[in-house]
C-alpha cells in the first residue's frame, strides 16, 4: 500500500467518478481503476461498486475512508517536514472527533495554544466514537473529543470530563413544538425522528435511543452521521432531530429545545496516560475552560 494508492482512493471516494479522478490527479483513467484494484486486492475487500454509468463506495469503501484519511494526512506531514528542513521542527497535534465539534469551542483553544505555544501544525479528523479508545492507545491520534466510554479497559488511555451534555430536540423554527420552553418524551410520541450515530461504546446512548424508538415503526426514525445532516434533514422537514446538546447548533431556521426527561451524558476528552506533551495538557484544560462558554 503506498500514498499513490490511498490519494486515487480518497479522490474516488470524493468525485465518485474515475474519470474526474483521473483528471485531478493528472493521469489516466486505466491508471486509476489499476490503483484502485491494486489496493483492494491488498486489502482483499471490494471499496468500490462500479458499473458503466456510476461509481459507489461499498461498506468496506466507507469503512475505510477515514483510516485513508489519517493515513494520507500522516504521509503527507512526513513528506513535508523533511522536503522543508524549518518545518521540522514544528510541533504537531493529531485531534479526533465524533458527531461534529462547535466551531467556535475548537477554535478557542486551537488559538490559546498558538498563543502559549507558537505555531503547530493541527491535524483533525472525524472518527467513529466506537474508534476514539483505540486510536488513542495505538498512537494514531494525540487526542480525541468523545463521550464517556463505559466498557473499556484499556490502562494506556485517560478520560477527562469536559462538561455534562444534555440532550435537545433540532426543529424548525415554526415547528407547533417550537413555542414549548422544553420538550418531553411524550412530545415526541407522534413525530418522525432523527436520530445521529454515537457510538457503539454508549450503553447510556443505546438506552436514550431505546426510549426515542422502542413504540415506534422503522419508517418513523431516520438514522444519520452527524448534526450537520441532521439539520439538513430538519431543515427540508423530515422531522425533528434528538442529538446531544454539545452538538447543536442555532441556526436561522432551525432552534434547540432542551430534552427534560432524559439524563445527561459526560463529554470529554481521551488521550494517552503517561505520554501526554505539554500541549495535550494544554488542550484539556483549555476545552475544559472553553466549555463553560461555548457548550
Amino acid at each position: 500500500m503506498d500514498t499513490s494508492q490511498i490519494e486515487c482512493f480518497l479522490s474516488a471516494a470524493k468525485h465518485l467518478n474515475f474519470a474526474k479522478t483521473a483528471s485531478e490527479l493528472c493521469i489516466s483513467q486505466p491508471a486509476v481503476s489499476h490503483r484502485i484494484s491494486s489496493l483492494e486486492n491488498e486489502l482483499g475487500v471490494r471499496l468500490f461498486f462500479r458499473t458503466t454509468r456510476s461509481v459507489e463506495l461499498t461498506e468496506q469503501g466507507r469503512a475505510f475512508l477515514e483510516d485513508a484519511k489519517s493515513m494520507y494526512a500522516i504521509a503527507r506531514h512526513a513528506l513535508d517536514s523533511f522536503s522543508n528542513p524549518d518545518s521540522s521542527v514544528a510541533k504537531s497535534l493529531s485531534i479526533g472527533y465524533s458527531g461534529s465539534v462547535n466551531e467556535s469551542f475548537m477554535s478557542d483553544i486551537l488559538s490559546k495554544l498558538i498563543k502559549k505555544h507558537g505555531y503547530f501544525q493541527p491535524f483533525v479528523t472525524k472518527i467513529e466514537a466506537s474508534q476514539a479508545v483505540s486510536r488513542i492507545s495505538e498512537g494514531a491520534l494525540d487526542i480525541a473529543f468523545a463521550f464517556a466510554p463505559t466498557d473499556f479497559s484499556d490502562e494506556n488511555v485517560r478520560f477527562k470530563p469536559v462538561c455534562s451534555s444534555g440532550f435537545v430536540c433540532l426543529l424548525k423554527s415554526d415547528d407547533p413544538l417550537s413555542f414549548k420552553d422544553s420538550i418531553t418524551l411524550s412530545d415526541l410520541a407522534e413525530r418522525r425522528l432523527i436520530l445521529c450515530r454515537y457510538g457503539s461504546q454508549m450503553s447510556e446512548a443505546v438506552r436514550i435511543r431505546w426510549l426515542l424508538t422502542g413504540e415506534r415503526k422503522p419508517s418513523d426514525i431516520i438514522v444519520c452521521e452527524d448534526s450537520s445532516t441532521a439539520q439538513t434533514l430538519v431543515r427540508s422537514g423530515f422531522g425533528i432531530a434528538v442529538l446531544p446538546e454539545v452538538y447543536a447548533v442555532n441556526s436561522d431556521t432551525v432552534m434547540t429545545k432542551k430534552i427534560n426527561d432524559l439524563d445527561s451524558l459526560t463529554f470529554g476528552a481521551l488521550y494517552r496516560k503517561g505520554e501526554e506533551s505539554e500541549i495535550v495538557r494544554d488542550f484539556v484544560k483549555f476545552a475544559c475552560d472553553g466549555a463553560k462558554i461555548y457548550l
